[in-house]
C-alpha cells in the first residue's frame, strides 16, 4: 500500500513538473514572439493559465501530502496528545468534506461550462474547470491515506 501510494504521488508531483517546464517554455516563446517576432500567439496566454490553474491544484493535493498547508501550529505545543489526535481527525473531517464538496460542485460546473469555450485554444472551458472534481478526489485519497497513519 505504501509503495503504491508513493508512486500515485509521484505521478503527480511528476505531472506538476512537466507543467511547470511547460508553462516556462511557452512564456518564453510568447514573449518572444511578441516582443522580438511582432506577432503574439492568440493561444499563449490561455495555455499558461489552463496548466498554471492544473498544476496549482495538483500540488495542493501534495501539500495534504506533506502537512504544507496553513494551519495553527501553535494550538498543538498547548494541548495533550490526545487532544491534539482529535484535532488531527477533526481537520481531516473537515478537509474531507470540503473535498466532497469539490467533486459535486465541480462536476456541476464543468457540465455546464462544456457549452463555451476557450477562444484562444478553441477548447471547452469544462478542460479548466475539470481540475475541481478531479482535485476533490485526489485530496480525498491524500486523506484516507492520512488518516489510516493516525490510527
Amino acid at each position: 500500500m505504501k509503495i503504491t501510494f508513493a508512486n500515485f504521488n509521484l505521478v503527480i508531483e511528476k505531472i506538476c513538473n512537466s507543467l511547470l517546464v511547460l508553462m516556462t517554455l511557452i512564456v518564453t516563446y510568447v514573449v518572444f514572439m511578441r516582443y522580438v517576432m511582432n506577432d503574439t500567439p492568440v493561444w499563449g496566454e490561455e495555455l499558461v493559465r489552463l496548466f498554471l490553474v492544473w498544476m496549482t491544484f495538483l500540488g495542493a493535493s501534495l501539500g495534504l501530502r506533506d502537512d504544507t498547508h496553513i494551519r495553527l501550529n501553535a494550538i498543538d505545543e498547548f494541548l495533550s496528545p490526545a487532544f491534539r489526535k482529535i484535532f488531527d481527525w477533526f481537520a481531516i473531517i473537515v478537509l474531507f468534506l470540503f473535498s466532497l464538496f469539490m467533486v459535486i460542485e465541480g462536476t456541476k460546473m464543468t457540465m455546464l461550462s462544456m457549452g463555451s469555450s476557450m477562444p484562444g485554444l478553441g477548447i471547452q472551458t469544462a478542460w479548466l474547470v475539470a481540475i475541481f472534481p478531479i482535485s476533490g478526489l485526489l485530496n480525498m485519497v491524500q486523506l484516507i491515506y492520512k488518516g489510516r497513519q493516525l490510527k
